[in-house]
């Protein structure tokens, strides 16, 4: 078959808006506090911290862009971020299913919402969230179904858990981590703990550095 239909699907990934500016703004208010009030240095270095983390958190943000393309039988997901630019291609032959999957968010107080997101599921188990959304699955089985037929693979409803959003708590683990690494190297290379450890252009950067390394390393192993 020649000339078919080449669909694709578009969506923005955003971190937690809300917690992103909370994380700026703290950064930015202790990194001022530190500079211009009579507080202790440490201040300084944990306005800094916070800042590097609002800063990665606002970079990593990126925009999916799928394409189904079936004249050359096979999907391919562009994640692009301010910076990069990747893609991914998966023949139409390695692809189990396209799935329709549920998500119910669990509450005490309220009946439970429930949203439902198109998803990609490989022959090796692998899935690829499409980023398309409805609180109505019968919104999403039209198209759905269109991307099966195109692929030659079966849609279907399942039901999962709420994904996870673990920025928050990976930038609290990546921020006690640097301090407490950058303490341990003071410690063993350096000399005994005292405020003088705070001082000087040191602490800073290797702190922001350990943390940005730590906070890579979680978003990719700790998903």
């Amino acid at each position: 078959m020649n000339n078919l239909e080449i669909m694709t699907i578009e969506g923005d990934v955003k971190k937690d808006e809300l917690a992103t500016l909370f994380i700026g703004l703290f950064g930015l208010g202790m990194t001022l506090a530190g500079l211009f009030l009579t507080t202790p240095p440490i201040l300084l270095w944990i306005g800094m911290l916070f800042l590097g983390g609002w800063v990665y958190s606002v970079i990593s943000n990126f925009k999916q862009t799928i394409t189904i393309n079936p004249n050359s039988k096979n999907i391919k997901i562009t994640k692009q971020t301010r910076f990069t630019n990747n893609d991914t291609i998966i023949p139409f032959d390695h692809i189990q299913s396209i799935e329709i999957i549920e998500y119910e968010m669990y509450s005490e107080d309220e009946p439970s919402p429930t949203a439902f997101h198109l998803q990609l599921r490989t022959k090796d188990n692998t899935t690829y969230l499409m980023h398309k959304a409805s609180k109505n699955a019968a919104d999403l089985k039209p198209t759905a179904d269109k991307i099966a037929q195109q692929i030659g693979c079966p849609s279907k409803t399942e039901r999962s858990t709420p994904p996870k959003d673990l920025n928050i708590q990976h930038m609290i683990i990546a921020g006690i981590s640097a301090v407490v690494i950058y303490i341990l190297w003071y410690r063993l290379f350096t000399g005994q703990i005292c405020p003088a450890m705070w001082a000087g252009s040191a602490p800073p950067i290797i702190i922001l550095v350990v943390f940005i390394i730590v906070l890579r390393l979680l978003r990719i192993f700790i998903k």
